[in-house]
């Protein structure tokens, strides 16, 4: 805890830090980790940027340096060298999201300053196919509505047993494809309207469609490029450092008084 707390010292001082300051592995990490948080809610990555200067090269090669490094191309609108970065380094699966979030920003703000124009869903979608994850920040799986095949295809079975499931078939469905109750009631609920309007549903078997709550909305927000960068926490990102940690380490973000650098 006292390497943490020296850290915290650190890294709010870091306007200040000469080249030849060393750190452990472990302080490096958390002051990346830190900073790369608050640019993420600030939009700012000043701080981090030069943080990582001041980096010997063999703790420039850390992963939570990389994944800051990958921050601060995006935020200067390098898409080259984040591509090369993004595809060069492997990452932990932990790391993937916010990653994957990244990379497509960075396709979607580059086609649009192209364009000059703002992005409608069928460019995004061209663009989505047209750069997939590399693999080394996606585990090859596809993700379509939010859902991974294995599990879309677990409902899929359920359905052509049993169109109206009853709630406990939900909450079993829900811990063999590990997501929420809710989530299963919508793809139910979407999966039969579909079919109903394809004329496939017996119009004997209709059912009310309030089921548990849903919304009706699978998916994540749409990425989107009217609002600066820093807005990925509509993707599920609160600025919780512990968010994006290694499983080994884990300190109390709030040692960090960033708020004075």
């Amino acid at each position: 805890m006292q390497a943490y707390a020296t850290a915290a010292g650190s890294a709010a001082r870091i306007h200040t830090i000469p080249a030849t300051t060393s750190y452990s592995e472990q302080e490096v990490s958390c002051i990346c980790e830190s900073l790369f948080n608050e640019g993420l809610q600030t939009g700012r990555t000043e701080q981090l940027t030069h943080f990582l200067w001041t980096l010997p090269d063999h703790l420039k090669c850390l992963e939570s340096a990389l994944k800051a490094h990958a921050l601060v191309l995006f935020s200067q609108q390098q898409w080259k060298q984040l591509y090369r970065l993004l595809e060069t380094h492997k990452f932990s699966p932990h790391n993937h999201q916010v990653l994957q979030d990244l990379w497509l920003r960075a396709h979607y703000t580059e086609a649009e300053k192209t364009k000059e124009r703002e992005l409608g869903a069928v460019c995004k979608y061209r663009i989505r196919k047209k750069n997939p994850f590399p693999s080394t920040i996606w585990d090859g799986e596809e993700t379509n509505y939010c859902f991974k095949s294995k599990s879309r295809n677990v409902l899929r079975d359920a359905y052509k047993k049993q169109a109206y499931p009853s709630v406990e078939e939900k909450k079993r469905l829900a811990a063999q494809t590990e997501l929420t109750v809710t989530q299963v009631s919508n793809w139910f609920k979407n999966k039969r309207q579909r079919e109903r309007a394809a004329g496939t549903l017996e119009k004997s078997s209709a059912k009310s469609e309030s089921d548990d709550g849903s919304s009706g909305c699978d998916s994540k927000p749409n990425l989107s490029l009217e609002t600066p960068f820093a807005d990925m926490q509509a993707f599920g990102y609160t600025g919780a450092a512990a968010a994006y940690f290694p499983p080994p380490m884990t300190y109390d973000p709030s040692l960090f008084n960033l708020q004075n650098l």
